[in-house]
């Protein structure tokens, strides 16, 4: 039944239960309509009825949305919850992420010094092959000279 056939129904010959029946049943937008749909004259009984009525429904859409906003809360602070969480794992990984830049820091400037070393001491190296060693003097080669001949003479006197 829609709100304008109740309406007319508590009207004079009409069947007020059937308005009744409607009341108990319509939605508070319903019952808005059947309340403007009421004759001026007729508003005394049926017009608190279906006030008293759409408070009800008022009330009832208003438990059912807290009842829904409760549960939304409930998700929302699991949710926070978990973000908490999240937040403080990127937090505890972003300090070790920069613990080991500086150690891989540390360990960079390490390995430049040592690479400075090693191109120090290779380029050291470097220049000792390319120049060539200092000639013997003649004093050094003579007992090489002498013993080699002492060495011949003892062998032809054998």
């Amino acid at each position: 039944m829609t709100a304008k056939e109740a309406a007319n129904c508590v009207g004079i010959g009409g069947k007020p239960e059937k308005a009744n029946e409607f009341l108990l049943t319509a939605s508070s937008r319903e019952i808005q309509e059947f309340i403007h749909n009421i004759a001026a004259a007729e508003y005394n009984q049926a017009f608190q009825r279906a006030r008293v009525a759409l408070d009800i429904r008022l009330a009832e859409d208003a438990a059912r949305q807290a009842d829904s906003f409760k549960q939304l809360m409930d998700k929302l602070i699991g949710i926070a919850d978990a973000q908490r969480l999240l937040a403080e794992k990127l937090e505890r990984q972003t300090n070790e992420v920069i613990w080991l830049t500086r150690a891989l820091k540390k360990l960079t400037v390490v390995v430049t010094i040592l690479t400075l070393v090693l191109v120090a001491e290779g380029g050291c190296q470097f220049v000792e092959s390319r120049n060539p060693p200092p000639r013997a003097s003649a004093n050094i080669q003579q007992p090489n000279q002498q013993s080699g001949a002492h060495q011949h003479d003892g062998a032809s006197s054998k």
